[in-house]
C-alpha cells in the first residue's frame, strides 16, 4: 500500500509540476522559462525558423527577464521589449483564428498603454490578415532574416562571393588560424568567450547598450548545453581571435545566433568563420542557415546583403485601421 500510495504521489507531483509551468491562455500571461522550450517549439516548429520566435534566441536574449508567454485562440503570444529602445511590445504567431487574434491583441495593447501596434508578425500570419480592411499590415524590413544556402557559404562559390573566396583561400594558405569545438561546458569558456568579445567591442568602438546586452545573451546562450548547438571557437597560436554560435534548428534549417572575430588584426578572418561554421552545419546535414535581422543598422545590412542570401524570411507591423 505504502509503495502505491507513492506512486499516485510522485505522480501528482509529475502533473502538478507540468500545470504549473504550462503557458497560461491570454490575457494571463507567465515569465519565460528554458521549461517552456516543448511547449513553445510545437507552435512554432510548423512555420520556418523565423529569429524571433526561435526558442534559443528568445531565451539567450531574456537576461532581463521581461520576455512572457501566452496562448491566445492555440496561437503563441510573446510579450518583447524592442531590441533597441526596450519599449515593450505584442507578436504573435499561429494561423488558428488570426483576425479575432490579432483584434483582441491590439485592444490589449492599446489597453496596456503598449501603443496599439504589433511586430514582428511573421509573413504567413500577415498574409492571412491583409485582404481584412480592418488592419493596417506594414512590412518592417528592418527585421527581416536573411537567409543563405549553407554549400554556397562554405565554398563562396561564383563571381559575386569572389572576394570573399580570396579570403578565405589566404587564410587556408597561411594555415595560421585554427578552428575547432567550443566546449560550451568547460570553465574557461566563457572567459575566452568576454575576451574575444571585448576586444572585438574595443576596436569597433562600440560601447553602447546593445553590445553590452548582446554579450550578456551570449553569455546566457553559453549557460545551457543544448545539444542542438554548434559552437566553434578560432584561434591564432594561443591567442582567441573569433567565436560562432549557431543551432540546428529542424531537419535541414540551422540559425545563426552570434559570431565575433577580431578582424582589424586578422584581414578575412570573418570569411573564415563563415566558412568554418556553414562547413560544419553542412556536414551535420544542414542546407540553409537564418542569420537573422539587421535592425536597420547600416554596416550590418551591407555585410548581410554582400553574403548574397537565397531569401528573406519577411516581417510586419500590425494595427488596427
Amino acid at each position: 500500500m505504502a509503495v502505491g500510495r507513492q506512486f499516485v504521489f510522485s505522480r501528482f507531483r509529475f502533473n502538478l509540476i507540468r500545470y504549473l509551468i504550462m503557458i497560461p491562455e491570454f490575457p494571463q500571461f507567465k515569465k519565460l522559462e528554458l521549461a517552456d522550450r516543448e511547449e513553445v517549439e510545437k507552435i512554432t516548429g510548423v512555420f520556418d525558423p523565423y529569429s524571433d520566435f526561435n526558442f534559443t534566441s528568445l531565451w539567450s536574449w531574456d537576461f532581463a527577464e521581461s520576455v512572457e508567454l501566452s496562448l491566445l485562440n492555440g496561437n503563441l503570444v510573446v510579450r518583447f521589449c524592442d531590441y533597441l529602445t526596450a519599449e515593450p511590445f505584442l507578436s504573435f504567431i499561429g494561423l488558428n483564428k488570426v483576425a479575432e487574434t490579432a483584434k483582441n491583441l491590439l485592444q490589449y495593447s492599446i489597453k496596456t498603454g503598449m501603443g496599439g501596434k504589433m511586430a514582428l508578425i511573421p509573413e504567413p500570419v500577415a498574409m492571412a490578415l491583409r485582404p481584412n480592411k480592418k488592419f493596417t499590415v506594414s512590412e518592417d524590413i528592418d527585421h527581416f532574416d536573411y537567409i543563405y544556402k549553407l554549400s554556397n557559404l562554405a565554398s563562396f562559390s561564383g563571381n559575386k562571393l569572389r572576394g570573399k573566396r580570396n579570403q578565405l583561400n589566404r587564410i587556408l594558405r597561411e594555415g595560421s588560424i585554427e578552428a575547432k569545438v567550443l566546449d560550451i561546458a568547460h570553465s574557461q569558456t566563457r572567459e575566452k568567450v568576454v575576451k574575444i568579445f571585448e576586444n572585438w567591442a574595443y576596436a569597433k568602438n562600440h560601447k553602447d547598450i546593445f553590445s553590452h546586452n548582446e554579450l550578456k545573451a551570449i553569455l546566457r546562450i553559453l549557460s545551457v548545453n543544448e545539444p542542438r548547438t554548434v559552437a566553434l571557437e578560432f584561434t591564432k597560436g594561443e591567442e582567441p581571435v573569433g567565436f560562432v554560435v549557431a543551432e540546428i534548428v529542424s531537419g535541414k534549417k540551422s540559425i545563426l545566433h552570434f559570431s565575433k572575430a577580431l578582424i582589424s588584426h586578422f584581414s578575412g578572418l570573418n570569411s573564415y568563420i563563415i566558412h568554418a561554421c556553414a562547413k560544419k552545419l553542412v556536414e551535420k546535414g544542414c542546407e540553409e542557415i537564418n542569420f537573422e535581422q539587421d535592425l536597420g543598422l547600416e554596416g550590418l545590412r551591407k555585410h548581410k546583403n554582400d553574403l548574397q542570401p537565397i531569401y528573406m524570411l519577411k516581417k510586419y507591423s500590425i494595427t488596427l485601421c
